[in-house]
């Protein structure tokens, strides 16, 4: 399928977070998204070794911006595009970098509370308009916050009237979970049967 992760691991307080999801299903989906992750570790080896960041990683938003020079033309070529997020989190200074490439938003949840907010942005996919440039924002976090991060087949999950799952209930779930402190577990399982009862434990049209 076209969904994707991949996981970069800098240091004990540094991490980076690719999610993803190529247009189209199946063979030529899913070998479009190894490229886009492959695309990810030769634009991070590239800007490292041009040492203009003193050692540290490159920001998240050149990473994605040589990602989308590398992508780009073939992205064209085949006629499909890629959205995307790449998002860092820092538990050194408690803060998320995050570039959303036209992908589902984000979900912070606040701890012990009901805020959720949707980390979202307004960059257009990859392969859709060749002089894009995108653009990095950082939010804080604090203790016991949560993310969530998804493809739209979770969100467009729909039941045998067509109606789709949507963003909205996946934000009151979390906020649920975040008021009364559940483990992730106990909120990925609660998440996982809210959605099939939806679907009443059909097929998906998509992945999730």
């Amino acid at each position: 399928d076209g969904d994707f992760y991949h996981f970069q691991r800098f240091d004990d307080h540094l991490v980076d977070v690719l999610t993803g999801d190529v247009m189209g299903k199946g063979v030529a989906a899913a070998l479009v998204a190894a490229g886009v992750k492959s695309a990810y570790e030769q634009a991070l080896i590239r800007l490292m070794t041009e040492r203009q960041f003193n050692g540290e990683p490159p920001p998240v938003q050149a990473i994605v911006n040589s990602m989308h020079a590398d992508l780009m033309q073939e992205l064209m070529h085949l006629g499909c595009f890629v959205t995307l997020t790449l998002l860092r989190v820092n538990r050194q200074d408690n803060s998320v970098t995050w570039v959303n490439a036209g992908h589902t938003p984000t979900l912070l949840g606040r701890a012990g509370t009901d805020e959720v907010l949707e980390l979202l942005g307004e960059n257009l996919p990859l392969g859709v308009m060749p002089e894009e440039q995108y653009a990095e924002h950082c939010t804080p976090m604090q203790d016991g916050d949560m993310l969530l991060l998804f493809s739209d087949g979770l969100s467009e999950s729909v039941n045998q009237q067509g109606e789709q799952f949507g963003v909205d209930r996946i934000k009151n779930l979390l906020a649920m979970g975040m008021t009364r402190a559940a483990y992730p577990t106990m909120m990925l399982n609660s998440l996982r049967s809210v959605v099939h009862d939806h679907t009443d434990f059909s097929v998906t049209r998509d992945d999730s």
